[in-house]
Formats: structure tokens, C-alpha cells, sequence
């Protein structure tokens, strides 16, 4: 409850706080095809009922569920009915800036990727078999930048983009209580 507009509020009466947001040139990823033809999962329809952020939720039909997309901090992402641009903003919650869908790829997939949480930006040398799933945070899971060339042919490109950023305006030094 605390997150968002009341935590803003607090901040700007204890501490005078003004801050303004724009779009400046940053790193980036790109997440961009890989050598060879992706290793995508088509998504099944009628398998769940897809959710658009900042859209109304549809209604569901009976025996439906809404289609979970899912970051777990231990190593795996579990999306499914998404495009590849959603699937490049769940990546985004995961390193260390945006990521931005350069496939142009826009049909609806099912993912789902098992990486190293820890050093995810070191290569790990391939597995015998690159289809053969890792068990999550075990010593041989590859990092998630190896993890995405393997297990779905795609790759993060470093780059420069649109990044949005908060800009501090003013701030004070709070009086004692």
C-alpha cells in the first residue's frame, strides 16, 4: 500500500520533494533472433485468456484462467499467452535495464527459461543436450543471457535506447519530528 502515489505523497511533505519524469538516450538490451529459427512455443488457444496491461480484463469463458506470466528471483520466468515485447518487459525486471523487443515477432507464445540467477551475465560452457532443462540455481544452469540463446534461439544485443528516468527537482534536508 505503501508503493506508488501515497509513498510519493510522503515523500514530498517530509522532504519537499519535486521530481518530473522524461525520456533520455540509456543502455538498453535488444532482444533480437538468435542464429537459426527461434525455438518458440506457439500459443494454444484456448489454453488460458491473455491479460494487456493497463486494458480492462477480458471475461473468462467456463473452466478458464487468466495466462500467468511469471518471474521467479531463483531463476526461471514462466510466461504464457504473450507476445514477445511483453515477454522483453518481464526480462526487464530481471537486469540490471530495459529491455526492448527487436524481433519483430508479434504472435503469442508460450515460455518458459531456467538460468542461473547468480553471475546471469557470465557464459557457461553448453550442455551436451541444450534442450535438456537445468535445475533452477543449480551450478550448471547457464546465465539467463546464455539461457535465452539456448533454450529459445533469441539473444540480448547491448544497445542504446529510450529510457524512461525520475529527475530530482528539489529536495530538502526533513525538520526533526
Amino acid at each position: 500500500m505503501m508503493l506508488g502515489p501515497m509513498m510519493q505523497a510522503i515523500l514530498e511533505d517530509r522532504f519537499k520533494l519535486r521530481i518530473h519524469r522524461e525520456t533520455r538516450q540509456g543502455p538498453v538490451y535488444e532482444l533480437a533472433l538468435g542464429k537459426g529459427s527461434p525455438k518458440l512455443k506457439p500459443f494454444q488457444d484456448g489454453g488460458c485468456t491473455p491479460v494487456l496491461v493497463g486494458h480492462p480484463l477480458p471475461p473468462l469463458a467456463s473452466g478458464q484462467h487468466y495466462c500467468r506470466n511469471m518471474v521467479s528471483p531463483r531463476g526461471s520466468v514462466d510466461f504464457e499467452g504473450g507476445t514477445l515485447s511483453m515477454f522483453a518487459g518481464l526480462l526487464g525486471l530481471i537486469l540490471d535495464r530495459p529491455v526492448i523487443d527487436k524481433t519483430g515477432i508479434t504472435n503469442y507464445f508460450e515460455i518458459h527459461l531456467e538460468f542461473s540467477p547468480d553471475d546471469s551475465a557470465a557464459p557457461r560452457p553448453p550442455r551436451a543436450d541444450p534442450g535438456a532443462l537445468a535445475v533452477v540455481g543449480a551450478p550448471d544452469a547457464p546465465g539467463i543471457f546464455q539461457a535465452i540463446q539456448e533454450q529459445l534461439g533469441l539473444k540480448l544485443v547491448p544497445a542504446k535506447g529510450s529510457v524512461d528516468v525520475m529527475v530530482i527537482d528539489h529536495i530538502e534536508r526533513p525538520s526533526e519530528n
